[in-house]
């Protein structure tokens, strides 16, 4: 989560008090959902033969509640939460390593992301890049990337870039 702070421009100090009352307070009070028409979303990937991970900065504690019986569609080897290993991994290693044991090439690989940072690990680790834009930090008809506006159109976005 504090890396989550210091993407968006927190100073360290207040990253780390962030970091604490988050931990404290925010979750209990605020646990996320997952958006509407993401289980749907993921079983359509998963029918489509797409094999799916995670590489979040969020904790497993987070993310797994929220998505709840979504989480079927996940490869369990490759989730990589913030809190997997003692001392995190950076995204760009965790897609490596993701695609590694799936047996993939990273070239067949798509990073979907909601953060500019995102597209950073994609392209370090080998990965083409899909950004969303109704998560946190891409703006809409941002040019630099390939991007969706609704989780709806992940799907048929991902089969063009593999084909394409």
């Amino acid at each position: 989560m504090r890396d989550f702070f210091l993407a968006v421009g927190f100073p360290a100090n207040y990253a780390d008090r962030a970091v604490a009352d988050y931990e404290r307070e925010f979750m209990q009070k605020y646990r996320p959902a997952a958006f509407q028409g993401v289980d749907q979303m993921l079983r359509t990937l998963r029918t489509t033969g797409l094999k799916l991970g995670i590489a979040t900065s969020n904790t497993r504690s987070n993310v797994v509640p929220a998505l709840a019986d979504s989480m079927q569609y996940f490869d369990e080897s490759c989730l990589f939460f913030f809190d997997r290993y003692p001392v995190p991994h950076s995204k760009s290693w965790c897609l490596i390593e993701g695609s590694r044991l799936l047996g993939i090439n990273p070239s067949d690989c798509v990073y979907v992301g909601d953060q500019p940072a995102d597209s950073v690990a994609a392209k370090d680790a080998g990965f083409k890049f899909l950004g969303v834009t109704y998560g946190w930090g891409i703006p809409k008809n941002d040019s630099r990337f390939d991007t969706v506006d609704d989780l709806r159109d992940i799907p048929n976005k991902l089969l063009s870039m593999k084909t394409g």
